[in-house]
């Protein structure tokens, strides 16, 4: 029996992984399909965004508590680097404590069948993920971290995807990776917003029995 597989039922998509089986259900499929093609007509202008648009930096102000959330816990990751230096949090970044809080408030709501908590979750990484793309591509440029550095907001190791990349051999790519972490960022914003309207408008217009 393969262990992965998509088909299409009754009531939405039904995907088999692992011996266990989920059914996306249409207007969920619906959401990501028109979420996918938001996020892609954003991320065609991504280029002309860069270093960070004006544009852009007025939309990231709109989500200013969960930017400092974020800034707590990448200062978090900022100790553990001075600490032990490169090393394996070299490639800490956005998967440090971050990426570890985002998994276990995921894991905390799947548990407790929260599904606005996990849209909750899905919306603040993406908000994560868009700060960061700008990071990732400048990377070579190097224009925002140096500002940065030299107004004493953030030290060496930090957001320096340069040495992140070129420690892969990507550098040369960081626009692009950039461009692909945009379009993941404004997926999860607009497929957890519009899914949060889509449970909300269902909890209205659902008959409670007297």
């Amino acid at each position: 029996m393969a262990n992965f597989g998509i088909g299409i039922e009754d009531d939405g998509i039904g995907v088999c992984a692992f011996d266990a089986t989920v059914v996306i259900v249409w207007p969920v499929a619906a959401i990501a399909g028109l979420a996918a093609f938001g996020a892609g007509l954003f991320a065609l202008q991504f280029r002309s965004f860069l270093p960070l648009s004006e544009t852009m930096a007025a939309i990231q102000r709109k989500w200013f508590f969960l930017d400092a959330c974020s800034a707590v816990l990448f200062m978090g990751e900022r100790f553990i680097f001075d600490i032990f230096g490169n090393g394996v949090f070299t490639f800490s970044a956005v998967l440090g404590t971050e990426g570890a809080v985002f998994l276990g408030l995921m894991r905390h709501f799947w548990a407790h069948r929260s599904r606005m908590g996990m849209l909750f979750v899905l919306f603040w990484l993406g908000t994560a993920m868009f700060g960061e793309s700008f990071f990732i591509a400048d990377a070579k440029g190097r224009y925002i971290l140096d500002l940065l550095e030299s107004g004493g907001f953030c030290g060496p190791g930090g957001r320096d995807w340069g040495q992140k990349l070129a420690a892969l051999g990507l550098q040369d790519y960081c626009v692009g990776l950039g461009q692909m972490e945009f379009f993941t960022a404004w997926w999860l914003i607009f497929f957890s917003c519009a899914c949060a309207l889509w449970l909300l408008w269902k909890r209205t217009t659902a008959k409670v029995p007297v």
